[in-house]
């Protein structure tokens, strides 16, 4: 050992594990300053030489010990490691051996609590069907109507029972709902359909008036052709004998003239007559047009104040249900009873059937 250091290995060792070097350390202290440096001296600047190296010997030393300990503490923690994983091991076997039995049970029941879940999931997802068709709404109705809740379903039967009956109730009324509206669409339809004929009708009829007075114009334009034919051959054949029979020609000329003032007046009449036919007509079309018009608002008018009127039903009848489960929650959650008994207690009180107890929706 460093002559620095007054004591053996095996006690270097323990102190150590003991946390304490300080004594070590302060004697080394101790030591190196008993020594009364001199530098004008060769001898004492040899000494000085010599104590640090001795100090630094001593740190050598010191270290060693010290790493010479770790390294064997290190090989007794590989081997308890070792030693460790092997129990750990070996009783994690036998923990999953001990508990497989109760772990594949769990695993059982767990895969039989999703499948009863899952379908009373499935059941209450039959609630969120709204604005559906009628033919739609039977359909799941009928699914619903076959499915067999039975003591199988053991303490999933009265919840599944409920939601069941929940269900039942909803889809019945949106099924009356959907026939309903359907009802009145095909009403409306036929409505629409039967303005579709009248339009229809009324627009041959107007083809067939246009073309009668298209054919009368053209009958009138060309008897008025042909007249003006007759009388330009009348004309030239008076010339021809105007000099002969001027006495005639003037009494013809009077004769025509008279004619045609007769011929001017029953035209007169006949456009007043034709004005006021026309005038007439568009009257009626008029009136036609305006009744039809009336017609429509009214219907249209029934068909919002009865879509707002059920509107204030649904909201009413949510209104009622929102007011009752909440009484089923509390009475649930005050008095420790089941859903069912709770919901029967409403129904009770809200038919009245208890003397002075109400409910106030």
């Amino acid at each position: 050992m460093n002559e620095l250091i007054k004591v053996d290995v095996v006690s270097i060792k323990k102190k150590y594990v003991e946390g304490g070097l300080d004594p070590i350390l302060q004697n080394i202290e101790r030591l190196v300053s008993e020594l009364v440096p001199d530098l004008r001296t060769a001898k004492s600047r040899k000494e000085i030489a010599s104590m640090a190296a001795k100090v630094s010997s001593s740190k050598v030393i010191l270290d060693e010990l010290g790493k010479t300990l770790t390294a064997e503490w290190k090989l007794k923690s590989k081997s308890v490691d070792i030693e460790r994983k092997k129990a750990r091991d070996f009783l994690d076997n036998l923990r999953d051996k001990t508990r497989k039995p109760l772990t594949d049970w769990e695993n059982i029941e767990k895969e039989r609590v999703e499948k009863f879940e899952n379908i009373i999931g499935d059941i209450n997802q039959f609630l969120l069907i709204n604005n559906e068709s009628a033919s739609y709404t039977r359909q799941v109705i009928e699914d619903l109507n076959s499915m067999i809740i039975d003591d199988s379903w053991a303490e999933f039967q009265e919840r599944a029972i409920m939601s069941k009956e929940k269900a039942s109730i909803h889809l019945k009324t949106q099924l009356e709902k959907s026939i309903q509206y359907e009802s009145e669409q095909a009403e409306l339809e036929q409505l629409r359909k039967d303005k579709e004929l009248r339009d229809k009708k009324d627009h041959e009829e107007k083809i067939a008036r246009e073309a009668k007075e298209q054919a009368e114009k053209k009958a009138q334009e060309e008897a008025r052709l042909q007249a003006e034919k007759v009388e330009k051959e009348k004309q030239e054949a008076f010339e021809r004998e105007r000099k002969a029979e001027q006495d005639k020609v003037d009494a013809e000329k009077r004769a025509i003239e008279l004619e045609k003032k007769i011929i001017q007046d029953k035209k007169d009449a006949k456009a007043k007559e034709e004005k006021e036919r026309n005038e007439a007509r568009q009257n009626q079309e008029l009136a036609v047009a305006n009744a039809k018009k009336e017609e429509k608002e009214r219907i249209e008018s029934e068909y919002r104040s009865k879509k707002e009127a059920e509107l204030e039903r649904e909201n009413n009848l949510n209104h009622i249900k929102s007011i009752n489960n909440e009484i089923v929650e509390d009475l649930v959650r005050l008095l420790k009873i089941k859903e069912s008994q709770a919901f029967l207690i409403v129904d009770v009180v809200k038919n009245k059937k208890i003397r002075n107890l109400f409910i106030r929706y």
